[in-house]
């Protein structure tokens, strides 16, 4: 399924790394880009087991990708107002996403 680009900025948190306003989530057709200082994690649908929401807490919301990459950190969350919208267009894109 065809889905625009979706470019969202945002806090990210991979393994104990956290990159605050700093972080950039990319979703287009079949792939998937988490941006920050620390580097770039890329995504197909087969690298990824699901997306699934996250809360911490009323203010503290986001989406984290169980992956299946051995040499990525395995916590990955991206910190979103709208977590909703991505794991659409994540799921748009062809990713196996639970909401």
């Amino acid at each position: 399924m065809n889905i625009s680009t979706v470019l969202q900025r945002g806090e990210c948190q991979v393994g104990w790394f956290f990159s605050w306003r700093y972080a950039w989530i990319l979703i287009m057709d079949r792939f998937l880009k988490v941006s920050l200082f620390a580097g770039d994690y890329t995504f197909v649908p087969s690298e990824v087991q699901v997306i699934e929401p996250i809360g911490l807490s009323i203010l503290s919301t986001g989406i984290r990708i169980h992956h299946k990459k051995p040499h990525y950190p395995k916590r990955i969350i991206f910190f979103s107002r709208d977590p909703d919208s991505l794991l659409l267009a994540a799921a748009a894109a062809g990713f196996p996403a639970r909401q």
